[in-house]
């Protein structure tokens, strides 16, 4: 037996009686109706629609809290609830330099718009030490968003009613906009470069771990904690399966955006990754560091760190002349770059990224006018028929759309009659 549909709070029904429509509707769980009566159905169901609107703000009117006047202040609030950030070492720095000085001595209730503004333009306006960069001053909008957001949950403790960020127009946001274009990134254009490169690189991990991350577009975190039974080399279509990541030297089981994947593996990487799994005996990480150095007291280094792989990428560049790109811009930019130029479609490669959506991808394709291949530069031409829907204008080849029409249907009818 179906559930039955749960009535909306406020809902109001119409009912017909000798001729006359009656609003029927409920309060306190109490059925009522309006004393009054229309002749009209149309009527009716206004008045009933207004209803409904009163009884669900009377409802929210008085299921609304008594305002409260929180006792702690913006700092003691914040410091208790950094600690639960993901990113505990970047947050708290920016909390401590630049938030906390100029809005911790506050009640959560004193911060509006306008200080907000003071501080935007303040940091922005300001030299040296104290100056920050616009996406910095961004980053630290957002964090103190992130913390209104955390109060707002618990404002029957914290009294905060309201984020006073998003109270902030166009016009303030575009303050600490970034102005970098992810169009600009530079990546590697041509896979002639991508394999000049890949030959250029001393023999060992590193190598193996540049060709992964642009075969797949893997994040350097993901790379690193790359494990053998992860990597699925002798199924009939090869694949990752991408669910871990090294972050602050931590291997953790989770990715950035908290979600698996699998990512298909290329035929040009399958036997490279097939000779390197004969040689590291294809148990635990595929990728160990090839020094002893590092590591924590009694306790070698279990991964790579990114500075090797970027100064391995460097010396890679340098042998092949080839202009400096970092080891993200050469994988991973380089990946979605290509894949889109190929014809590939961005959700998939939105799923294969690991991206939660698909306008984070396109900042990966580098869709400009002179990777263009011809057929699709050449997509919108002058010199087609034209097809306007009026039939009058002609293109170059000097036919209107009703010639190209009764050219069609001739031959339709050609076609017709030489069926037998």
């Amino acid at each position: 037996m179906p559930r039955r549909k749960k009535r909306s709070w406020g809902g109001c029904s119409i009912e017909e009686h000798r001729g006359r429509f009656y609003v029927r509707y409920r309060e306190n769980g109490k059925r009522k109706y309006l004393p009054e009566s229309y002749t009209n159905k149309l009527e009716a169901e206004r008045r009933a629609d207004a209803l409904a609107a009163d009884l669900r703000n009377a409802r929210h009117e008085s299921a609304r809290d008594e305002p409260v006047e929180c006792e702690l202040t913006l700092g003691e609030l914040g410091d208790e609830w950094i600690k639960t950030r993901k990113d505990f070492e970047t947050d708290a720095s920016r909390w401590n330099k630049h938030l906390k000085p100029y809005f911790g001595h506050l009640k959560p209730q004193d911060v509006d718009e306008d200080l907000l503004r003071d501080f935007i333009r303040e940091k922005s306006a300001a030299t040296g030490e104290d100056g920050l960069s616009g996406p910095t001053v961004g980053r630290c909008i957002h964090l103190l968003s992130s913390l209104y957001r955390r109060l707002f949950k618990n404002r029957k403790r914290t009294g905060v009613t309201v984020n006073p960020v998003a109270l902030l127009d166009k016009e303030d946001r575009d303050l600490f906009r970034s102005e970098h274009d992810p169009k600009k990134t530079p990546f590697i254009k041509t896979w002639a470069d991508v394999r000049r490169i890949l030959d250029s690189f001393e023999d060992g991990p590193t190598k193996v771990m540049f060709a992964v991350g642009v075969y797949t577009g893997l994040r350097p975190g993901e790379l690193r904690g790359l494990h053998w039974e992860n990597v699925h080399l002798d199924q009939d279509r090869p694949f990752i399966y991408v669910c871990q990541q090294v972050y602050r030297s931590k291997l953790k089981n989770e990715t950035k955006g908290r979600r698996t994947r699998e990512v298909p593996i290329q035929a040009d990487l399958r036997p490279m990754l097939q000779a390197w799994r004969l040689q590291t005996g294809g148990q635990g990480p595929v990728f160990r560091p090839v020094s002893k150095r590092g590591g924590r007291p009694g306790a070698p280094p279990q991964f790579i760190q990114e500075h090797t792989m970027w100064r391995h990428l460097e010396v890679a560049l340098t042998a092949c002349k080839h202009p400096p790109v970092t080891w993200y811009e050469a994988t991973k930019h380089t990946f979605a770059s290509h894949y889109l130029m190929n014809g590939g479609r961005i959700e998939r490669l939105a799923t294969t990224l690991g991206h939660t959506d698909t306008e984070v991808t396109r900042r990966y394709g580098h869709l400009r006018v002179d990777l263009f291949p011809d057929e699709e530069f050449n997509a919108v031409c002058m010199n087609r028929p034209n097809t306007w829907p009026n039939g009058t204008a002609s293109g170059t080849n000097g036919r209107t759309l009703a010639e190209h029409q009764s050219n069609s249907s001739a031959t339709n009818e050609q076609k017709t009659v030489e069926i037998p």
